[in-house]
């Protein structure tokens, strides 16, 4: 959430947010990034399968786990 506004209301300050939004909802609003940048980083958003992606991490991490030195008593699933 980014902050809009600060409003000072006697001793307190009301702080006035923004809806969230993902990095993703950013980027297409920005001006400074080019139209050919934001059409390929939507291409690559539709192509995304989270599941697949979940999937991935969990397998990578438990490589990474088995790479690591074994610590007596504690066990990686």
């Amino acid at each position: 959430m980014k902050l809009i506004e600060k409003r000072r209301i006697g001793s307190n300050v009301k702080k006035i947010y923004e809806e969230p939004k993902t990095p993703y909802e950013r980027v297409p609003e920005h001006p400074a990034i080019p139209e050919d940048t934001k059409e390929e980083l939507r291409q690559k958003y539709e192509e995304l399968n989270p599941a697949e992606l979940r999937r991935k991490i969990l397998r990578l991490q438990r490589r990474l786990f088995g790479l690591a030195t074994p610590v007596k008593g504690v066990t990686y699933e």
